[in-house]
């Protein structure tokens, strides 16, 4: 029995417990699942992101991939519920200007990810800004 996406979410709040990475992560599946469809190739590039960003150095031992691949199952099993956890997740990184330059980024990677901006994609990124307290066109 596959685990539902509360308890995906209880297991990525124990296990990511960095919350620059947490807000970053969740920014990057908000934008990436925002067209109800996660292609590899877009996890891939975050994934690939995270490893050579060198704020995330101290992540080389920890394996963010499986703990990433679940969030983005939880987004699909409940969009919502993944939006407004992703959006909380960014706010707590709302203060520091170096957070809030990560989750754009990863915002940005998730939106180039696919090679094109869909509407819904603009909404999430929307909502994000707001969460970080940035106006979406200075970005």
């Amino acid at each position: 029995m596959s685990e539902g996406p509360e308890a995906i979410w209880e297991r990525f709040d124990r296990e990511v417990d960095d919350d620059l990475l947490s807000a970053v992560a969740g920014a990057f599946a908000f934008v990436a699942c925002a067209d109800a469809h996660l292609a590899d190739d877009e996890v891939e590039r975050f994934l690939g992101w995270v490893r050579e960003e060198p704020a995330f150095a101290a992540l080389k031992d920890r394996d963010l991939e499986p703990v990433f691949r679940d969030l983005a199952r939880a987004f699909a099993a409940d969009f919502d519920e993944g939006a407004r956890r992703a959006t909380e997740a960014v706010g707590a990184v709302k203060g520091s200007e170096e957070g809030r330059a990560l989750v754009l980024r990863a915002a940005q990677i998730a939106v180039v990810a696919d090679e094109k901006l869909k509407a819904v994609e603009e909404t999430a990124l929307a909502r994000l800004c707001e969460a970080l307290g940035v106006d979406p066109s200075d970005w």
